[in-house]
């Protein structure tokens, strides 16, 4: 509300001056204004008979005295005048002047001012209810209503109450049909617009009063607000789709409002703590960015995008950044690295610190590759004759391949190769002395056999010949050995001789009108298989 000025004031306080014991004064502390009139205390000494002010020569005798027991005497005394009014006392002997009071015309002061300031929303509430003190404005900034705000605007009006009729000043918005009261409250008048979604976008509004004065003329203020609490939109399109890749990155950015407009985009990689600006395209209202990252190094982390429009709301979005260039690790390990004839388990593990272990892949020839495990350990065990190397390698999520690691895997699990004699001629003449297998007048059905048998019908020769055997599965032939039977006088295959060849002979000494006999021989290769061949059945060549 209203107080007097300072040169009013100073007026009042003027001194007074002294006749026969009495003087008075107005009490500028007790100056108070309302709406349509001041009151103010006369203080005063002396045997006073009246107390009364004068407008414009007008002598207003409507002020009691009031006496009191002390010597200081007080009054007070409601003034609703325009113009100056004089305050006087009278006594017997004569009258004095205590000061003047002047009380502005309304048509003096028909003007609405306003300061307008920014207020959190969070602050909105409070504010509504009980303002903003004079002392306090300057904690807020000030608004003038051409910048965009995504915050409460506290309208502080400034107007002489004595200049409009009671509760006459009003506002309201451009496009509302209804009035809103004035908050008077103490010495404050002020209203607040919310930041709102009902207040959103550019407004207009009028701040009116009706004056006091007889022609009741109408004085308002207008000014604008431009308020945005809605959020730009961000939108991030990731080339690798935030999951794991060994392959540069691009993130594209897209925001957009349709209010203020985009003011900036930044981006994060510590979570928040640091802010990256980015360099844009577009207009105001839809804005891009491009960030890459390089695969140099490995890069793990959420990456933060936000738009900032021009009322300071914040929109944001995330993408995950994973970049692994770093190759995993793989060890292999054999159940038997020499030569057996057991089934073989090669097992395998990988690791990676980063993206993680996708597969483990196994090869023949480090080549051509097929998957072993999708884990992170696995193995795989060989059951047939094999001579070869196995090759493993990890793969992690990004794509990254380990080095190959190799264990020479050798199962033997077939019986070595000797030659088998199904089929012996015999010579029918007497022969003396040793032969070899050929050249002997019989014909052998195996002429490269391992054991050379000939017989006539005096005599039986037993030769040594040379071993032609091989071993199929690869571990090589430890050794060989044979066994024969002649006419049933010994077990047959018991005894086994490891020399190079054997032989019997049946000769004068000997002599056989027939003989039964039967062979065989076995070979053993260097993981204990062994392939046993026999004579299909002993042979009788008596009479031969």
């Amino acid at each position: 509300l209203h107080l007097l000025s300072r040169r009013q004031r100073q007026m009042c306080i003027r001194d007074s001056p002294s006749m026969d014991g009495i003087s008075c004064s107005v009490d500028p502390s007790t100056v108070k204004n309302t709406d349509y009139s001041v009151t103010a205390e006369v203080k005063y000494t002396g045997n006073i008979e009246k107390l009364y002010t004068v407008d414009g020569h007008k002598v207003r005798h409507d002020q009691l005295i009031s006496t009191y027991s002390t010597d200081a005497k007080f009054r007070t005394i409601n003034i609703s005048n325009y113009g100056d009014n004089y305050v006087y006392v009278e006594a017997n002997n004569g009258k004095l002047l205590c000061g003047n009071i002047n009380i502005p015309k309304p048509s003096d002061y028909g003007i609405i001012n306003k300061d307008m300031y920014l207020v959190d929303k969070s602050e909105c509430d409070a504010v509504r209810k009980n303002g903003i003190s004079k002392a306090d404005l300057n904690k807020y900034d000030k608004y003038d209503g051409n910048e965009w705000t995504n915050k409460c605007v506290y309208v502080d009006l400034k107007y002489k109450s004595l200049s409009f009729k009671e509760n006459s000043v009003k506002y309201k918005r451009d496009d509302s049909s209804s009035d809103n009261n004035v908050t008077v409250k103490d010495k404050l008048k002020y209203f607040v617009i919310d930041a709102s979604k009902d207040n959103e976008k550019e407004h207009s509004w009028v701040v009116k009063g009706t004056l006091n004065d007889p022609t009741y003329n109408e004085a308002k203020t207008d000014f604008n607000t431009k308020i945005d609490i809605s959020a730009p939109s961000v939108t991030v399109k990731n080339s690798s789709n935030g999951v794991w890749t060994n392959k540069e990155i691009t993130v594209d950015i897209t925001a957009e409002d349709a209010l203020s407009g985009v003011k900036k985009i930044e981006y994060s990689i510590d979570g928040g703590n640091t802010w990256n600006s980015t360099s844009t395209s577009g207009d105001d209202k839809k804005k891009t960015a491009k960030v890459v990252f390089d695969n140099t190094k490995n890069r793990i982390f959420p990456m933060l995008v936000r738009a900032v429009d021009g009322a300071g709301n914040v929109g944001s979005a995330s993408t995950l950044i994973r970049l692994d260039v770093t190759p995993p690790s793989v060890t292999i390990s054999s159940s038997n690295t020499n030569w057996t004839k057991d089934n073989v388990t090669v097992s395998s593990t990988a690791s990676d610190g980063n993206s993680g272990v996708e597969s483990i892949e196994y090869s023949k020839d480090g080549k051509t590759w097929s998957t072993l495990v999708n884990s992170t350990s696995g193995s795989k065990t060989y059951s047939s004759t094999v001579n070869e190397y196995m090759y493993v390698r990890s793969k992690d999520k990004a794509g990254n391949y380990s080095s190959s690691k190799s264990t020479l895997v050798r199962i033997d699990k077939l019986p070595p190769n000797s030659p088998y004699i199904n089929n012996i001629s015999f010579e029918k003449s007497v022969i003396s002395g040793r032969h070899n297998c050929t050249g002997v007048g019989g014909t052998q059905s195996n002429a490269s056999c391992n054991v050379c048998i000939l017989f006539t019908k005096y005599e039986a020769y037993g030769f040594s010949a040379p071993r032609t055997h091989s071993d199929v599965g690869g571990s090589g032939v430890d050794y060989q050995q044979n066994t024969w039977n002649h006419n049933g006088n010994a077990p047959k295959y018991t005894s086994w001789g490891s020399s190079s060849g054997w032989s019997w002979r049946a000769n004068n000494n000997h002599y056989m009108n027939y003989v039964w006999i039967d062979f065989g021989t076995r070979v053993v290769d260097n993981v204990g298989n062994c392939l046993l061949y026999t004579s299909p059945s002993p042979r009788d060549i008596s009479g031969s």
